[in-house]
């Protein structure tokens, strides 16, 4: 099983510090979205698929009675949806099946996932900021997407997060808004350590 690296366990306190990684209050989705269930696009990662989907469960679960969940798994999740991705040769086809799944099951509502540590993201070279940093695009691209088909899907962005056995698993809404405000002052650079060089980035 993977772990952590130490940059991006820094960079997953640094985003708890500042607030952008939220609790998920599934009470707070609006009920018209939900009700009809969801679009689950997250990786098939053996060691971590059933933590993310129990929550995605248990947010449907407070609009409907019975859980209705259409899994779409790619390796990476919702990583590899923008077109600049380092993972999106894994797309084959996703957006297709996005549309398909809200033409047939009726389901407005995708729920986007990127997880940590993703072997996926990792071979590919990809840090927790770079993995969020593509989560956002991939909204924004599915949307863009949807405008040019005349379709109205809501989306949301989640990090699913293994932090070891100390911390434990934990699955968090990911605000692109917050997200962007944060990267516009901070950016995030291939390759490099964010929000900054670790000894600074560990005194923040």
């Amino acid at each position: 099983m993977l772990h952590l690296s130490e940059q991006d366990r820094i960079t997953y306190r640094y985003l708890l510090k500042v607030e952008v990684l939220k609790k998920v209050v599934p009470d707070r989705l609006p009920h018209e979205l939900a009700v009809n269930g969801a679009q689950f696009v997250f990786c098939p990662d053996g060691d971590q698929f059933r933590y993310a989907y129990d929550h995605a469960c248990r947010i449907i679960e407070a609009h409907r009675d019975i859980t209705r969940l259409h899994v779409l798994t790619r390796f990476g999740g919702g990583l590899v949806l923008p077109a600049d991705s380092p993972l999106h040769n894994e797309c084959l086809g996703l957006h297709g099946s996005i549309f398909a799944s809200q033409t047939m099951k009726h389901m407005d509502l995708v729920m986007l996932y990127a997880h940590a540590p993703c072997g996926a993201a990792t071979e590919a070279g990809m840090s927790l900021a770079e993995s969020l940093d593509v989560l956002c695009r991939a909204k924004i691209d599915l949307k863009r997407a949807a405008q040019e088909r005349g379709a109205n899907i809501k989306v949301a962005c989640f990090l699913h997060i293994d932090a070891g056995p100390e911390e434990g698993r934990k699955t968090f809404f990911f605000p692109n808004g917050q997200w962007q405000l944060l990267t516009r002052h901070k950016p995030v650079k291939r390759g490099e350590p964010w929000p900054g060089h670790t000894s600074q980035a560990a005194n923040r």
